[in-house]
């Protein structure tokens, strides 16, 4: 009997192992502000899908020495042609295999109201397992129009809006809105915060 016990709680330990998903699934949620004439019509948050090319990109950054992006900035999912939101989207796929496109009408107040640039994400030191940006990021809406969604890109190209360059650029998430699309109107700010847990 001791015997048979033993191989029971010897064959329980290697069960217990833990899988690849439970040692590296980080977690994302935008917050989301949507103002009209000065007023706040709608706060929300949206939880999103991490790309399986922003998870292989962290990896490579921290166990095989790829260098880091030094900014990362974010765009504007348009409700226009809009099919799903995939782990296998990629940043080469924006308005192309993605199943989305961009949503461009807009200027980046934190970059002097350039019409042709994302807004940065202003990311501070992680802390306690989480990483957000301090500063608000602001859109500042010039056409009238449907948002779906936002997402996070990096890379030698991000920063241009609506590029979808193949070389040099990563996508890490994007998320279709909770509660599905907004309208929005020339004049209206998105302003948008974007927390990430390990």
């Amino acid at each position: 009997m001791d015997r048979i016990r033993y191989r029971e709680s010897a064959g329980a330990g290697l069960i217990a192992r833990p899988c690849a998903a439970d040692i590296f699934n980080p977690k994302g949620v935008w917050d989301v502000w949507h103002y009209r004439k000065g007023k706040l019509l709608e706060r929300f948050q949206s939880p999103n899908t991490i790309m399986t090319e922003g998870k292989n990109h962290a990896l490579d950054v921290v166990f095989h020495a790829v260098s880091a992006n030094s900014t990362w900035y974010i765009g504007l999912v348009d409700n226009s042609g809009f099919t799903a939101i995939s782990a296998s989207d990629t940043y080469a796929g924006i308005n192309d295999t993605n199943g989305w496109s961009s949503f461009t009408s807009y200027t980046d107040p934190g970059n002097g109201n350039s019409a042709t640039t994302r807004p940065a994400w202003t990311e501070g030191a992680a802390s306690g397992g989480s990483i957000t940006n301090g500063t608000v990021v602001s859109f500042d809406i010039t056409a009238s129009g449907t948002v779906r969604g936002i997402f996070l890109v990096a890379g030698t190209n991000a920063q241009t809006k609506n590029d979808s360059t193949n070389t040099g650029n990563v996508m890490w998430c994007a998320t279709d809105f909770a509660g599905g699309n907004r309208t929005v109107a020339n004049t209206d700010t998105l302003k948008v915060t974007y927390t990430l847990n390990t």
